[in-house]
């Protein structure tokens, strides 16, 4: 038999049966050889391939907390939450069941929360959610009948004063920053305090446009609004001594 093969592989040899390709049969064990060697490379490919893929799909975990972590750390998150909870703080200290809600000054009643938390908004998380903040708060005060149609301008004006300011101050002299609370009065008492004059005739028709009324509205405003400033600074300084500023809602770590 053996001899038989190797008469074979000798005409095999030949470039006639060569090209014929008359006896290709004999490279049977040789094929089957080469076929084994072909399945245990897929194999072993097959089994890298799973490798690579439990490594990748054991890797994926940390990434996705990871991205999960970059998204609670993000700016844009930290600001909703400060803002939902000032919402939450304005909506308690702001309701009249509230003991303390107004402070006893002789004869006049001061209302400084609102002013100090548009101080404090304004220049921890920026115009946009300071205005949000705001809002938030009047549309409860009014819906609830806590506030009149004034919280809207009363809020919103000193919040949209204390931002933009905050915002220069953050690009030109960024470690004064916290000044920007102490020019809330101006946005309440001038901008607020003007539009609920001019509104007050067509929402109420009880009073005319005599300027009495408008100096009215700007004393009364300034009452609350000046000494609610002037905490919502104090309260700044203390958290930026305790490491918390504007730096923490504006910088990516």
């Amino acid at each position: 038999m053996e001899k038989i093969e190797k008469l074979l592989q000798i005409l095999y040899d030949f470039k006639y049966f060569n090209r014929l390709k008359l006896f290709n049969f004999l490279d049977f064990p040789k094929r089957i050889s080469n076929f084994k060697i072909f399945i245990v490379k897929k194999i072993t490919n097959i089994r890298k391939f799973a490798l690579d893929n439990v490594r990748k799909l054991s890797e994926q975990k940390p990434n996705n907390e990871e991205k999960e972590r970059t998204i609670i750390q993000s700016p844009i998150t930290k600001k909703v939450a400060i803002a939902a909870i000032f919402i939450a703080i304005g909506a308690v200290f702001l309701s009249p069941f509230n003991p303390f809600i107004y402070i006893q000054i002789l004869s006049a009643k001061i209302y400084p929360f609102a002013h100090l938390i548009n101080g404090i908004t304004g220049v921890l998380i920026g115009l946009p959610f300071a205005l949000l903040t705001g809002l938030g708060i009047a549309i409860y005060r009014f819906s609830l009948g806590f506030g009149s149609f004034h919280a809207f301008h009363g809020h919103l004006s000193g919040a949209f004063i204390v931002g933009l300011v905050s915002l220069i101050l953050w690009k030109k002299k960024s470690k004064y920053v916290e000044l920007s609370a102490l020019v809330e009065p101006f946005g309440t008492v001038f901008i607020g305090g003007t539009i609920a004059y001019l509104v007050n005739p067509i929402i109420y028709a009880t009073t005319t446009w005599d300027p009495i009324f408008l100096w009215g509205f700007w004393i009364s405003w300034a009452l609350s609004s000046i000494p609610g400033a002037i905490i919502g600074y104090l309260i700044l300084i203390a958290l930026k001594k305790a490491g918390i500023s504007r730096a923490d809602f504006f910088l990516k770590n």
